[in-house]
């Protein structure tokens, strides 16, 4: 028990030190309203040394779970925030976000706010990397229902020539998700991967990232209904999938934030779901551990 706990605590050291020079996700989660976002051709990521930007264009907008999504019309999503060159943010009145467009009776600036802090994932031998950004809410036509006190995004960078913030980089495109983060702490209750294999009508999201991999809702239950046959990535996998739903859902992440991201870190390392691992490497440590947080045994409650 010693052992385990020390090694377990090691891991999510090296996990949130990784993450604080934005060497891995933070692994948000985002809800409704949900943007779709994707860079057009004079758009993209780009870093000179000292800024970070990102533009795209919101393409739609799901209000809420289950609705029919609602096209956004000459809008534009820009992102700016200042980094150094150990990938730390840096403090600044610039580090903002602002979307606009149009939405129905909705008009101009859409959300805007603050960029409170980001994670980025190099993926090892691809030109595809992952980026995620907790952001405040201050303002915008939309801000009303946004019911969270913060928002976040989900990207997917595509033709990155990110290796470090060392030196300059860009992203041909960027495409993803933005939206409300639940509240922390509110706890509704964990549900385990048979709940969410049998109730998808009760996801609160329907993409999510995976290791390396950014999964659908039909993606995602077809992993939680395959039989692992002793392949441990899919051991992993379904666990993690329920334990970001949980998240997703409101649950309290205290204590399985840096266990999920050192899951997907396990994952990309063992070449990602379905790859045949058959032996744990010590990721037995950090499955258990999202087991218990899915059956409601650490610091959120399971579901009634």
């Amino acid at each position: 028990m010693l052992f385990r706990m020390l090694f377990l605590s090691f891991m999510l050291a090296f996990t949130a030190a990784s993450q604080a020079s934005s060497a891995g996700l933070l692994g948000v989660q985002v809800g409704y309203p949900k943007f779709n976002f994707v860079s057009n051709v004079d758009q993209g990521v780009t870093y000179d040394g000292t800024t970070m930007i990102i533009t795209a264009a919101p393409s739609f907008v799901t209000l809420s779970a289950g609705d029919t999504a609602q096209f956004v019309f000459g809008g534009t999503l820009t992102i700016n925030a200042r980094v150094d060159a150990t990938g730390n943010i840096v403090a600044d009145p610039a580090n903002t976000y602002s979307m606009s467009g149009t939405v129905g009776s909705y008009s101009g600036v859409l959300i805007e706010g603050a960029v409170i802090d980001f994670g980025l994932l190099d993926i090892p031998g691809s030109d595809t990397d992952f980026l995620d950004s907790r952001l405040s809410v201050t303002g915008g036509s939309m801000s009303g229902l946004f019911t969270s006190t913060e928002s976040g995004i989900v990207v997917t960078l595509e033709g990155s020539s990110y290796n470090s913030f060392a030196s300059t980089w860009g992203a041909v495109r960027a495409k993803g998700d933005l939206g409300p983060i639940p509240d922390p702490g509110s706890s509704p209750g964990t549900g385990t991967i048979g709940y969410w294999k049998n109730h998808p009508e009760a996801w609160p999201i329907t993409s999510m990232i995976i290791g390396a991999s950014v999964l659908s809702q039909g993606d995602a239950i077809s992993i939680l209904k395959t039989p692992t046959r002793g392949d441990k990535t899919i051991s992993m996998a379904k666990q993690l999938i329920a334990a970001k739903l949980n998240v997703a859902f409101g649950n309290d992440d205290s204590c399985i934030a840096a266990t999920m991201a050192a899951s997907d870190l396990w994952l990309i390392d063992h070449g990602g779901v379905g790859s045949g691992q058959r032996r744990w490497e010590d990721g037995d440590l950090l499955h258990d551990d999202l087991d218990a947080y899915n059956n409601g045994q650490l610091c959120a409650p399971h579901r009634d």
